[in-house]
């Protein structure tokens, strides 16, 4: 029964291993369109706010973590040390599911954003064009 626990878990970590390491190449390397940013270019946008609070919530993470491990092994332990493992995955989830964000956004909402096409001084908002219809 152990083999076949064990093989599953190999197969099961090159599966996962897999779609991340298509998922993150996908997005910092590929485009949405012709005229839109890559994943790196949009990390590169991030300001001081978001990697100091990234760093912040992955060392908030590595304490939990910590004291989670710490009580787990002194009450019989699982057999897997997760302390290095959950902070990595949360500082990837952060700056990665921000980022994704941005990227979707064509980096609009990221902190250093400089729009790159000509910009529409021509446009009205709705209340403008009520009172116009009135």
């Amino acid at each position: 029964m152990k083999k076949n626990t064990d093989k599953t878990i190999i197969a099961l970590i090159i599966f996962v291993s897999a779609v991340l390491i298509i998922g993150i190449s996908v997005f910092l390397f590929q485009k949405d369109c012709p005229e839109c940013y890559t994943g790196w270019q949009i990390l590169g946008m991030q300001g001081i706010n978001f990697w100091w609070s990234a760093i912040f919530f992955t060392g908030l993470a590595a304490g939990f973590t910590y004291f989670v491990v710490k009580t787990v092994l002194d009450a019989g332990g699982v057999g897997v040390s997760l302390k290095w493992v959950i902070p990595i995955v949360v500082f990837i989830s952060i700056a990665f599911g921000k980022a994704c964000t941005d990227k979707a956004n064509n980096g609009v909402t990221s902190e250093k954003f400089k729009p790159t096409g000509p910009v529409d001084d021509g446009r009205e908002s709705a209340e403008d064009q009520l009172k116009k219809a009135k």
